[in-house]
């Protein structure tokens, strides 16, 4: 008797099986010769298109209702707790020290003229701070390019280049001053009368070579003589 209606589609529940109207599986279906479904076909019998729609607009309800449930549940699963959510780590190290990124250790040395000279207040600027002797063949090479250097480029680079003597084990001031004489040194040569800042920094060969950035951290330890284009090249590094 309906062998020319074709099934339009069938109503299912959202765990996949059929939704039984009346004991029955309902098919909603149309005359194949009509424009706009007049009457739904249920197997067994004919259900009234009101009656159709108004089922289809529960089971969309219920759908909206089942998804948007689901929806809450998935994201409730993702959300972190504030006590698991995860923090920031203190990384900055305010030790004292000679590795990489440590403070550099703080020490006070007079000059040839009798001032003094505190490391941290040089704080703000870039540091070269340079372990020498008058006996040590390589600083007397390494001299005049850290004078080039201090001419050139200190200022515009916001370098200040610290020499510590090993005064200790260099002979009378007069000497020191001579040879600082000789190699038209301007900037400041600090006085290491004992051993001690030496020691701190654990300078056991000479020339040593601090590269001190503007925060007061050690960044570079170069041991052996600079010339002036690698002096520049580290100084560059520095922030």
């Amino acid at each position: 008797m309906h062998n020319s209606i074709q099934p339009a589609f069938i109503i299912e529940s959202i765990d996949g099986f059929t939704q039984p109207y009346d004991n029955q599986v309902m098919v909603l279906c149309m005359h194949e010769n009509s424009k706009l479904p007049t009457e739904w076909f249920v197997r067994g019998g004919y259900l009234p298109m009101k009656k159709g729609i108004g089922l289809l607009i529960v089971i969309a309800l219920i759908a909206i209702m089942v998804g948007s449930y689901i929806k809450k549940q998935i994201e409730a699963s993702e959300e972190i707790n504030d006590y698991a959510l995860g923090y920031e780590m203190d990384i900055e190290n305010n030790e004292s020290g000679v590795k990489k990124g440590q403070i550099a250790p703080d020490f006070t040395l007079s000059t040839l003229s009798g001032e003094t000279v505190t490391l941290s207040e040089l704080k703000g600027k870039k540091v070269i701070l340079n372990f020498w002797a008058t006996w040590c063949p390589p600083c007397k090479k390494e001299m005049p390019h850290l004078q080039d250097y201090y001419d050139d480029y200190a200022e515009e680079e916001n370098v200040e280049i610290v020499g510590v003597n090993l005064t200790y084990s260099d002979g009378s001031l007069d000497n020191i001053q001579k040879f600082v004489d000789s190699y038209k040194l301007t900037f400041p040569i600090l006085l290491m009368e004992e051993e001690g800042v030496n020691q701190t920094y654990q300078v056991l060969t000479i020339p040593s070579t601090f590269m001190i950035d503007t925060e007061g951290r050690i960044q570079r330890h170069i041991v052996g003589p600079l010339d002036q284009e690698a002096l520049s090249h580290y100084v560059k590094e520095l922030n």
